[in-house]
């Protein structure tokens, strides 16, 4: 059987009326409604039996009586918030007819009905279920939106839980971590005694704190700061486990680059004394060499044997001094030099290893560079780090390749561009190759510092250094060929100096 409802025709006989005063008037939450001047005009029966009062005494009372928070200024506050809110949900202290305090929540609605002015407030306690309750949610919504990867497993390793920051770092969704076995994301690089290990110091209730290698969905590892902690019931059984972890990989990196930094520096210290001491003999050699060429009772081919040795000699004797300069990596002032001199001098430092993996050397230097003020030992190791990263790209691919380094006057502006024939650079890494300690090299093989040092000695010699992928037209479309980079300096205002 259906019944019709009629609103209008139970509110004129007073039935909706009667129905809504029984219905507050039975409610579970207690249910009180104030005047503007803080005096109670009603109260149901939960707010007389949780207070601890008769309806009658309730109605003799005002806020105060039973909450010391509100004072008359405060009630004053709180009614003026109330009226421009029209509802406040908000924690406080009631005190019972027994003195009793206890806390509750509140919700206050402001009414307005035939020009009076209502505040209906229904309050609840606050139990201790309800403070563990929002303890736990607290608890709950830290975890969920800390920047630290956590996972919570049973004690057979069985997944129950990882938070946000986990799957967006590891790369698999909830749906495929929980239910799973954290060795989902175990690399081959532990093996199972180093995890028994852990388990041995785990459910011995101990915590295990440590660096791990993580494996992402994508297969890519990263190095991780671990703490493994066991949790138990209230009889001391461990029930669950719960693995906290930071990514430190770039951390790791760029302390692997700083220590390759340093060994570097050690080696610098080292090659510019072994520098020194070969210098000595082979500046003998070099002596001795062009005065025995100098005499005249020489057969022609003991002559031409000795000028070998002579320009042999003096081609060490460069590269060593040459080398004695870079190692020793300090600024040696501006000055005014030839630039094509300072790219010659970093060609013959590398040139062995350059012919020894089969990279042609193509030089198309311009016989009317004007001079540059610079600091000519920075100017060279720029060049150097360039001339060293083209052969790395291009012996990785290719039996050898071609290096290409050229130079251009235009307008005040010396252009060098290094050419080379390795692989292209993505344009995502193009962007980046000039950021101090980015470098797409294995550590222990490059620091990362090399070109943003570079890019910082240009920028101070009031240059310009890029790099660029290098096309060319095939058929219908464009083939890769290479890498350039470009480098422009302003020349010296002093005349062109021909001779070269």
């Amino acid at each position: 059987m259906t019944m019709k409802f009629n609103p209008e025709k139970n509110l004129a006989s007073g039935e909706l009326l009667r129905m809504l005063h029984f219905s507050i008037d039975h409610a579970f939450d207690p249910a009180v409604w104030i005047g503007p001047d803080a005096k109670f005009f009603y109260a149901n029966a939960s707010a007389c039996r949780n207070l601890g009062y008769t309806r009658e005494e309730m109605l003799g009372m005002s806020v105060t009586d039973i909450n010391s928070y509100f004072s008359s200024e405060k009630w004053a506050e709180h009614w003026k918030e109330l009226k421009t809110q029209k509802s406040i949900s908000f924690e406080s202290v009631h005190r019972r007819k027994d003195g009793s305090l206890y806390p509750v929540e509140i919700s206050a609605n402001y009414l307005e009905c035939e020009g009076k002015e209502y505040n209906c407030i229904f309050f609840r306690e606050i139990t201790d279920m309800d403070r563990k309750e929002a303890d736990m949610s607290k608890f709950r919504n830290a975890i969920e939106q800390t920047v630290d990867l956590v996972v919570i497993t049973d004690t057979n390793d069985v997944i129950e839980y990882v938070n946000p920051a986990l799957v967006k770092k590891i790369g698999y969704t909830f749906k495929e971590l929980v239910g799973s076995k954290s060795e989902i994301f175990r690399p081959v690089e532990h093996d199972e005694k180093f995890y028994k290990k852990i388990n041995k110091i785990i459910f011995g209730g101990k915590i295990w704190n440590g660096e791990m290698v993580v494996k992402r969905k994508d297969g890519k590892l990263l190095t991780a700061t671990i703490t493994i902690s066991p949790i138990s019931d209230r009889t001391g059984k461990i029930t669950h486990i719960v693995v906290i972890m930071r990514d430190i990989s770039q951390d790791k990196k760029i302390e692997a680059q700083l220590i390759q930094s340093e060994k570097l520096a050690s080696i610098g210290i080292f090659v510019s004394g072994i520098a020194h001491e070969i210098n000595n003999p082979l500046t003998a050699i070099l002596g001795y060499s062009q005065m025995l060429v100098l005499e005249p009772d020489l057969s022609i081919d003991v002559k031409e044997k000795l000028e070998v040795i002579v320009k042999q000699a003096g081609r060490s004797v460069n590269i060593i001094k040459n080398l004695h300069k870079f190692a020793q990596g300090k600024s040696s002032g501006k000055t005014e030099f030839m630039l094509n001199r300072a790219i010659e001098s970093s060609i013959d430092l590398y040139k062995y290893r350059l012919e020894m993996d089969n990279v042609t050397i193509h030089m198309l230097l311009d016989k009317n560079v004007l001079r540059i003020v610079g600091d000519m030992n920075m100017i060279e190791q720029v060049f150097l780090h360039i001339i060293i990263n083209a052969h790395d790209e291009m012996v990785k691919i290719h039996d050898g390749g071609n290096l290409t380094v050229k130079t251009k006057l235009r307008e005040g502006i010396i252009a060098i561009t290094f050419e080379n024939t390795g692989p292209h650079i993505p344009e995502q890494i193009l962007k980046k190759i000039f950021d101090p300690f980015y470098t797409t090299k294995d550590i222990g093989q490059g620091t990362g510092l090399g070109l943003s040092v570079s890019y910082g000695i240009i920028k101070n010699h009031g240059g310009k250094i890029w790099a660029e992928n290098i096309t060319a037209p095939k058929g219908n479309g464009m083939e890769k060929t290479g890498v350039r980079f470009i480098i422009e300096l302003p020349a010296s205002q002093k005349a062109v100096c021909t001779e070269y």
